[in-house]
């Protein structure tokens, strides 16, 4: 039987849910325990529906977390605007003492808040967070304070230029992101022997853990991604065929081999890895170059080329460290 390609797979697998999600829509509506059986869909002990948060109005940008059980980790709670957070964060930061700051700043995301399974209703809202760099302000509520996190997330925000010719215009980047991330967090809470608490895995993503409406502060947590990094037990690189065209996933990378033993790295290429883009990863693994590399910003270059001259001997030491 031949194999099926990944994006005639994925495009079969969102219609797939897209006609569940209509099919529990009707089962809602059915009184509960009808004569022809039907009832709403209810989540497996093994698998709980995660809750997002839900602003509760326009004016203000509060935000609440639904009530649930032990096993999703979530409690009823409310939250201030991402602009009081950012703000009181900021003041703690400038009182902390002899604490270092890293201490302070160092955030985490629950996996359920950015992951989620292709079975999941959540699929659509967490893959929405993947489909730009742009941080909001409430997208800081979305992480919490940590003293420790599971996985730190790399990776590229925009996919490949020519994703939509080597996988295909079905095949969605973002809902990509998300499935994948669902699966390490599962791969994680299985070692930890409690598949079902996937859910309460952290992770490091920069989108979230970064407040995004205070230009200072997101400059103090971009100062210390090394340090984020070391606080992470593992990292979950989304190694796409542009993944080492990005300086700031280049630096990551390097850090990570300083850091950490090879098997804390993660590397995912299995949902990327085609036909197609096979020569692709071998062509960018072979002309690998650190002046070939891009930041979004020019500002993040001149960062990262501080912190690469710091903290190597040279910039061709680095390169090779990265080679290896």
């Amino acid at each position: 039987v031949p194999k099926m390609p990944f994006p005639t797979l994925h495009n079969a697998m969102m219609q797939f849910m897209s006609f569940v999600r209509r099919t529990d829509a009707w089962a809602s509506t059915c009184a509960s325990g009808c004569a022809s059986g039907c009832a709403s869909r209810q989540p497996s002990v093994a698998e709980p529906v995660p809750r997002r948060p839900r602003v509760i109005s326009e004016a203000s940008t509060a935000v609440t977390y639904e009530g649930e059980d032990d096993e999703t980790g979530f409690v009823l709670k409310s939250m201030s605007s991402s602009s009081s957070s950012s703000t009181m964060k900021w003041s703690e930061a400038n009182m902390r003492g002899e604490k270092p700051l890293e201490d302070v700043l160092l955030r985490a995301t629950p996996a359920n808040t950015v992951a989620a399974a292709w079975s999941d209703v959540t699929l659509p809202q967490c893959s929405a967070f993947w489909k730009d760099s742009n941080g909001r302000a409430e997208d800081y509520d979305l992480s919490h304070d940590a003293k420790h996190v599971d996985a730190f997330v790399s990776h590229t925000w925009n996919p490949p230029e020519n994703w939509n010719i080597v996988m295909g215009r079905e095949t969605n980047y973002a809902d990509v992101k998300s499935t994948i991330l669902a699966v390490m967090a599962k791969d994680i809470a299985l070692m930890r022997g409690s598949l079902g608490s996937w859910g309460r895995v952290t992770f490091w993503v920069d989108k979230a853990c970064i407040p995004q409406d205070n230009k200072m502060l997101k400059e103090s947590c971009i100062n210390l991604l090394e340090k984020f990094i070391s606080r992470c037990d593992r990292v979950c690189a989304l190694f796409t065929w542009s993944y080492l065209e990005r300086l700031w996933c280049v630096f990551e990378l390097a850090c990570v081999l300083v850091d950490k033993p090879p098997e804390k790295l993660w590397l995912h290429t299995e949902n990327f890895v085609t036909e197609k883009s096979l020569p692709l990863y071998l062509q960018c693994v072979r002309y690998f170059s650190l002046r070939r590399t891009k930041c979004h910003l020019e500002s993040d270059r001149a960062i990262l080329e501080r912190k690469i001259d710091s903290c190597y001997e040279s910039r061709d030491a680095f390169e090779e460290l990265v080679k290896a």
